[in-house]
């Protein structure tokens, strides 16, 4: 398999493992052949969002999730009959609904796409849960038609007609990361302790100890935030989304910056924090990790203005150390 794979493409600098897996999960989408894992381990169906820390056990359907996890960016839904989810399934540009609202209400659990678009226009009377403001306009900003003799379906966003190959999708797994290789040095250029710049160096690699992290490891029984108890404990919803950090970052003064809260990928997310608010963005983000793990380890609880406050004087302090204004910090990156 390997070398055939290899003279089509022409490269042999990629993981050859992780290639091997991209041709293992092209055939478990389409190939009725290779079923035996997907009907031992995903008996309900294997699809691009089929949740790998959900499963334990065989090593290598574990990897087969992780090569999913990584080609998932590169496909968007299709919606056809609208079937799919309104809540659960990734019809939306922007992301999954149910990581946008507090709770899904019992009715709206089976709710589909075709239940509340209807007759060319949004029909919000007929979901149950409350919807933000900012949630309904970013629905109503996406224009979709439905037809019902077509089936919903993931596309490939790296072709015209939306179909997946092997090839495409090891050229593209390839660019994704030579590029990633190439710009990790910006971190350790910060003008911050080197603990701060580990700590993001942890953060783009989504490495910090969340329990979705965690349970990935074996090492907990539940992937649910701690501190919340509604939502998995994922990187972003640790540092930005979960209603403790929600109010430390209202308090910081962001409450209308769209980009702020809808920023699904962390490097960018982190990079443009440090362009708009300098060192006091990367401290605030080290307390509200401070904060989460005094409250998980060792059940002590820091009120929201006890982290702005420790932010602030851990900036003052790191300001005063390195002896650098906020315009000379900016240019570090």
């Amino acid at each position: 398999m390997w070398l055939v794979l290899g003279r089509s493409v022409g490269r042999r600098k990629f993981d050859g493992r992780l290639v091997v897996i991209v041709v293992v999960v092209a055939r478990i989408m389409r190939d009725p052949v290779v079923g035996v894992l997907r009907d031992k381990y995903a008996p309900d169906g294997f699809s691009l969002t089929t949740n790998a820390h959900r499963v334990i056990g065989s090593p290598i359907w574990r990897a087969i999730l992780k090569a999913t996890h990584r080609l998932a960016p590169s496909f968007h839904l299709k919606l056809g009959s609208g079937e799919v989810s309104f809540f659960f399934d990734r019809w939306l540009e922007s992301g999954l609904l149910c990581d946008k609202v507090l709770w899904v209400a019992t009715q709206d659990v089976y709710l589909r796409v075709r239940d509340v678009w209807y007759d060319g226009d949004w029909h919000f009377d007929s979901v149950h849960t409350l919807l933000p403001s900012l949630v309904r306009d970013d629905i109503r900003s996406s224009t979709i038609m439905l037809n019902d003799s077509v089936p919903d379906c993931y596309a490939w966003k790296g072709s015209i007609n939306g179909i997946y190959s092997v090839k495409e999708g090891y050229a593209w797994l390839l660019d994704m990361t030579d590029s990633m290789n190439n710009h990790w040095g910006w971190i350790w250029k910060l003008k911050a302790p080197q603990k701060i710049c580990f700590f993001i160096w942890l953060v783009c690699h989504q490495a910090i100890p969340t329990n979705s992290f965690l349970l990935r490891r074996c090492c907990v029984a539940s992937d649910t935030c701690g501190r919340c108890r509604m939502h998995t404990e994922t990187v972003f919803h640790c540092l930005r989304d979960c209603p403790k950090a929600t109010s430390v970052w209202s308090l910081f003064g962001i409450n209308g910056n769209q980009s702020f809260w809808h920023e699904d990928d962390v490097v960018k997310w982190i990079r443009k924090g440090i362009v708009d608010f300098n060192l006091y963005f990367l401290t605030t983000l080290w307390w509200i990790w401070r904060a989460r793990c005094e409250e998980s380890c060792a059940n002590q609880l820091l009120s929201t203005h006890e982290v702005i406050h420790q932010s602030k004087l851990l900036n003052e302090d790191v300001t005063q150390c390195f002896g650098q204004d906020d315009k000379e910090r900016g240019m570090s990156l």
